[in-house]
């Protein structure tokens, strides 16, 4: 998701947010509409939430309309706390941190790590995508397996060979997934 699309979900949350906080504000009469039309300057809007007021409205209702604005408050919380805290792939790790002999590898250099690895394992062509999760890389190798093998055999070679190629450049390794994807009729 680029820079745009975050910052115009972030915006979104923070008026669903604001919104709704206004509403609950509003229903229980903590704000009367009139400070609400001096603060924020809408009419119309000030016009809707005094139709909302305490005086206006049942017990019953204003129950409904407090649930109502709460559910879209926590909607719009979750909203911000995801954009806020997502978990990126980093564009590099350190693998050797002794003082001299500092050694940091690109997440593109990774991928091509194990890709070579699943090659050498037999692996005709595979795709490799890579996920940063807790310290670690969450490897996966879509690869098309050919006709005629087992297939369990197949992919714990791969993973095994992936596994241990990575573990020797000694790159962060939580996880290696093999899925095998189509079948090709060549080997």
């Amino acid at each position: 998701m680029n820079a745009f699309n975050r910052v115009v979900i972030l915006l979104l949350a923070l008026l669903v947010g604001a919104a709704s906080l206004l509403l609950l504000l509003v229903n229980f009469g903590v704000i009367s509409p009139s400070d609400l039309n001096y603060y924020t300057g809408y009419r119309s809007a000030v016009d809707a939430f005094s139709r909302l007021s305490p005086q206006g409205v049942s017990p019953a209702s204003r129950a409904i309309i407090a649930i109502v604005a709460l559910v879209v408050a926590v909607i719009g919380l979750a909203l911000l706390l995801r954009e806020l805290s997502v978990v990126r792939n980093p564009r590099e790790v350190v693998v050797d941190d002794t003082p001299g002999r500092e050694l940091r590898i690109s997440s593109g250099a990774v991928a091509k790590l194990a890709g070579q690895a699943a090659r050498a394992a037999g692996a005709s062509s595979p795709r490799v995508s890579l996920r940063w999760h807790r310290g670690a890389f969450e490897v996966r190798c879509d690869v098309a397996c050919p006709m005629g093998i087992k297939l369990a055999d197949y992919g714990e070679g791969i993973k095994t060979r992936v596994t241990q190629e990575l573990q020797l450049q000694r790159v962060p390794v939580r996880r290696v997934l093999v899925v095998l994807s189509e079948v090709s009729k060549k080997r």
